[in-house]
């Protein structure tokens, strides 16, 4: 193996040597490289002709294994982010925001610092796909969530929970900066939408909001207090987005 070692210092030594000392007036760059680039080559056949056959191989297989670790690793990685992801919109799945609710719940049981979670849940998306179709649908659904995650805080978690129902994990987030986050939302993506087809639609969103408290100990407990606030805010929005629908109609 040392002869092997000595082998990889050589190419080493090749690879990094400095160019031949050359007149630029009477050796254009490229003859020069060109000349540079054959010299090496002729030294590291001197070299390979001094390693064994054996020495190659073992070169060649370490090579091949590195390729092989490196390939797996990547997708590894892949399979992870594909298992915790949504695939319409790239946003954090269930799986991934249930894990991220159940680890907010318990740092803030222990360390007793403020969170807020929010669930969302869009007004007239029904309307879009029963008029403009599923594909319609799915351009919605891919628009809101940009325009959502341009309004979140670095930190914070933001997933698809399902059909048009989405859900926040405000870190380190008081009641009073939920709200200011719920109205900016409110806001964006009640904007106008313009499909790849022309047609303009909209929808708006409803939001439940609910703050981590002392005596909440389960995310089941605080996932029932947000149901119950998005709950209320659906039914005051319900007839103001039943109107709307009838008015573009």
């Amino acid at each position: 193996m040392s002869t092997l070692i000595a082998f990889d210092a050589m190419l080493s030594d090749v690879l990094t040597a400095p160019a031949p000392a050359a007149d630029p007036a009477t050796c254009p760059a490229t003859d020069l490289a060109i000349t540079v680039a054959l010299d090496a080559l002729a030294r590291l056949a001197t070299l390979a002709l001094s390693a064994s056959d054996a020495q190659h191989q073992t070169l060649a297989d370490i090579h091949t294994l590195e390729q092989a670790l490196q390939e797996s690793e990547r997708r590894g990685q892949r399979l992870q982010t594909l298992a915790l992801s949504d695939a319409l919109t790239g946003l954090s799945n269930r799986v991934h925001f249930e894990r991220a609710l159940a680890a907010e719940l318990g740092h803030a049981m222990r360390m007793d610092s403020p969170f807020t979670l929010l669930l969302l849940d869009l007004d007239g998306f029904k309307a879009i796909n029963d008029g403009f179709g599923h594909a319609a649908g799915d351009e919605v659904l891919r628009e809101v969530s940009q325009r959502i995650t341009q309004q979140m805080r670095q930190g914070d978690v933001l997933a698809r929970l399902g059909g048009d129902e989405f859900g926040i994990v405000m870190r380190d987030g008081s009641d009073d900066a939920a709200k200011a986050l719920a109205r900016r939302i409110v806001k964006a993506v009640s904007q106008p939408i313009t499909l790849g087809s022309g047609d303009e639609v909209g929808v708006g969103v409803s939001i439940g909001l609910a703050a981590y408290a002392s005596h909440i100990t389960s995310v089941r407990t605080l996932m029932g207090h947000a149901d119950q606030a998005l709950y209320q805010a659906k039914k005051q929005n319900e007839r103001r987005w039943k109107m709307f629908v009838g008015l573009r109609a």
